[in-house]
């Protein structure tokens, strides 16, 4: 029996080895840890700037023997936590910096149940996952250009785990709300907020309606459930990225979720290819320039072509060549500022050429 054990013993922990050894590039990371720094400055002002703190007015502590600051050093920790979310966004002495904006969002959370919201808690685990990644100065002033931090990429997987469940354990649970399968409780939240909406007229009145919600809900619903599973595979994961875009933008427009959609778009980053420069672009002098100033994530291989023709091409990491309008098309949807507008081009051309050839 033990000759029988011992074999499985061993497999489990060669699994066990490979998810805690692999490595890879965390430039992605990192940019994400930037963005993350601007969330927490955002996430923290409105304490900042308000005139009462939380501890001067009624509050209830997760725990009874949680120490309570006085409002002075309750002020002082929103701005040491101002200040570490800025260091974070620069790339100063920013793996230090994540750790104190952790330490500080994580104690301020549960220092009042009656202030909690998901998007705080959500950012708290999405800074937790960043203090365990070696991405310190990659990007911002503190960084040289196309630094490469390679590390350990078991914490990015764990932060997958973490965004992937948020998405399917809303959607599950709305899904077995009636009134959020009928859209009422959608409906509810964008009339609450209808101010936020930038538009007039009939858009506003459609928008506001209870029938557009009635068929908006299930969407959304679906649309989440969607996301956390698509997000997995590489053939939907960039559709289910862009679909998240979408998703997050329409509900910060939509609706008061504070910083849920800013924490969102960043935490798509945790699902890029962990390498870099492994597609080759030939670009005009004039392409490959705008190329190398939007590719933040070190995606390409750079090189200006020669002669007359100035055609763009493409060499991908698995060989294939794409030329012209093609190339042009790929290498900007996958450049983190042009993607969210680009994709739906590159998409639907694809899809024009297989119907083309059936």
């Amino acid at each position: 029996m033990t000759g029988v054990i011992a074999p499985a013993v061993a497999r489990r922990r060669s699994v066990l080895d490979e998810i805690v050894d692999v490595r890879g590039d965390l430039r992605a990371v990192a940019l994400m840890r930037a963005l993350l720094g601007v969330i927490v400055v955002a996430h923290l002002w409105p304490d900042l700037t308000s005139g009462v703190t939380p501890v001067e007015r009624f509050f209830v502590p997760w725990w009874s023997r949680l120490p309570v600051p006085s409002p002075a050093l309750y002020r002082g920790l929103v701005w040491l936590g101002v200040a570490a979310g800025v260091a974070m966004g620069l790339g100063v002495a920013a793996r230090a910096a994540t750790r104190v904006a952790f330490v500080v969002v994580g104690y301020l959370l549960v220092l009042d149940v009656t202030t909690f919201a998901h998007n705080r808690a959500f950012l708290t685990w999405l800074l937790f996952g960043v203090c365990f990644l070696p991405a310190n100065a990659v990007v911002g002033i503190g960084a040289r250009r196309w630094t490469t931090t390679t590390g350990p990429l078991w914490p990015r997987t764990m932060l997958r785990i973490v965004v992937s469940s948020v998405y399917l354990a809303s959607g599950v649970t709305k899904l077995a709300n009636p009134d959020w399968r009928s859209g009422l409780v959608l409906w509810d939240r964008v009339v609450r907020h209808e101010q936020n909406i930038p538009f007039d007229g009939w858009i506003h009145d459609v928008i506001t309606s209870r029938a557009f919600h009635h068929l908006l809900s299930p969407a959304a619903i679906t649309i989440e459930i969607f996301v956390g599973l698509a997000l997995w595979f590489p053939r939907t994961r960039l559709v289910a990225i862009w679909v998240a875009l979408v998703f997050h933008t329409s509900i910060q427009v939509a609706a008061s979720v504070q910083t849920f959609s800013f924490s969102a778009i960043a935490a798509t980053l945790l699902w890029v290819t962990p390498a870099t420069r492994d597609r080759h672009l030939v670009a005009s002098p004039g392409f490959a320039r705008v190329a190398r100033r939007l590719d933040w994530l070190n995606r390409f291989e750079v090189d200006v072509s020669r002669g007359k023709s100035a055609s763009t091409t493409i060499i991908d990491r698995d060989g294939a060549h794409r030329h012209g309008s093609d190339a042009r098309l790929f290498a900007l949807s996958r450049l983190p500022l042009t993607f969210p507008f680009v994709a739906p081009a590159l998409a639907l051309r694809g899809l024009a050429r297989l119907r083309g050839a059936r």
